[in-house]
């Protein structure tokens, strides 16, 4: 019996990451509420290893993990920014514009099945979040 495929993989793998986040950051830098976080705008290497990080919490390669420092890493990138939570929503919102903007898959009333999403996969996001937050509250 073949395994599922990853959410990587379903939504179109590294290309489809790309392009997501191309297009995410792309809306990032117009954007009044975002852009100050990103002065002088987001370079390429931001873009590429932002790619590879969802890329990884989305079933892909562990190239984050494995070359850029891990889940560590992007925790300690994030804990003395700020954020608010107008900033997350504004976030999860642009993401949301820039995976259509990149033609990334959707479910199409009911046309294509998403496939389950391992428990590692579902975790790994959450728990950012939750670790930001916690920390943030902390300090």
């Amino acid at each position: 019996m073949a395994e599922d495929p990853t959410l990587f993989a379903w939504a179109g793998g590294r290309e489809a990451f790309d392009r997501m986040i191309d297009a995410f950051y792309d809306r990032v830098e117009h954007d009044d509420l975002l852009s100050p976080l990103f002065p002088g705008g987001v370079h390429e290497e931001h873009r590429r290893n932002v790619a590879t990080w969802w890329c990884e919490v989305f079933g892909g390669p562990a190239d984050y993990t494995t070359e850029l420092g891990g889940y560590e890493r992007m925790l300690h990138k994030h804990l003395q920014l700020g954020i608010t939570p107008d900033q997350r929503f504004r976030f999860a919102s642009l993401m949301s514009l820039a995976a259509d903007d990149a033609g990334m898959r959707a479910d199409v009333d009911g046309e294509v099945e998403l496939p389950r999403q391992r428990p590692q996969e579902r975790d790994r996001g959450a728990d950012l979040a939750d670790d930001l937050h916690a920390r943030r509250d902390c300090s």
